[in-house]
């Protein structure tokens, strides 16, 4: 199992700790905005589009082609449809601990390819998202996007529906 981690670099971009062979961030355009990009060598390459009046889906694209979209379902699960080397593959990213303390992401199988562990400081605008990965997990293509877009996910989930009772 490899481990990750993303942790806020300033108030509105992160970075992977400890993997990248490449300098990247993901940069949001401001606080709680749904608008990001993943920076490469200080340039942004990838852009998270919110879709529709309460950016219920959001996709990811590279110029004009899109990589992968991010939509919510009735059940407050995050469907991530990727088309990364013109493939199609679903992934389900769900919240499974009460205060938004655990995400797990599952393949089309239903299996657990990844733990997405939070550590907000909400006091000091910082968070740090832990993640455990499967050999499944490592074998996605633009393995550092997907970190990027988990890192995206939890960032949407936590901001979107946060409440001490869920």
């Amino acid at each position: 199992m490899a481990k990750f981690s993303i942790a806020s670099t300033n108030k509105n971009s992160f970075s992977i700790i400890g993997h990248c062979t490449a300098i990247s961030s993901l940069v949001y355009d401001k606080l709680f905005s749904n608008n990001a990009s993943i920076w490469f060598d200080e340039k942004p390459v990838y852009h998270f589009i919110p879709k529709g009046l309460w950016a219920s889906a959001i996709d990811l694209k590279q110029n004009d082609n899109l990589l992968l979209s991010i939509k919510m379902n009735w059940k407050g699960e995050l469907i991530i449809d990727t088309r990364f080397d013109n493939k199609l593959q679903s992934y389900i990213f769900k919240k499974t601990a009460k205060l938004n303390k655990e995400f797990d992401l599952y393949n089309n199988d239903k299996i657990i390819i990844a733990i997405i562990l939070p550590n907000s400081g909400w006091d000091k605008f910082s968070d740090h998202y832990h993640i455990e990965s499967t050999e499944i997990f490592d074998e996605i293509p633009n393995l550092v996007v997907m970190i990027y877009t988990l890192g995206y996910c939890t960032n949407y989930y936590m901001y979107k529906t946060y409440s001490p009772s869920v």
